[in-house]
């Protein structure tokens, strides 16, 4: 099955989308590492068989959760939260 193309537009949307996602990830790992990997693990599934299933180029949305966990890592890295 061929894929559809995805504008830049829409590309960067999705992108920007997930950002706070791994930000949120962050966040709960701060709370609870327990709880942040449960999450992770709970998102990343669901990506995989959205993907395996539909065929919805979810690369981009995990570059987008793996730009908001750098964001966040790097945030906590400098501020010792």
């Amino acid at each position: 099955m061929l894929r559809k193309p995805v504008s830049k537009k829409q590309r960067a949307e999705r992108l920007s989308l997930h950002i706070p996602v791994g930000l949120v990830t962050v966040l709960l790992c701060w709370v609870s590492p327990v709880l942040g990997a449960l999450f992770c693990i709970s998102f990343l599934t669901y990506e995989v068989t959205e993907d395996w299933k539909i065929n919805d180029l979810s690369y981009i949305d995990l570059a987008g959760y793996l730009w908001g966990l750098f964001i966040g890592g790097a945030i906590w890295a400098i501020f010792g939260m």
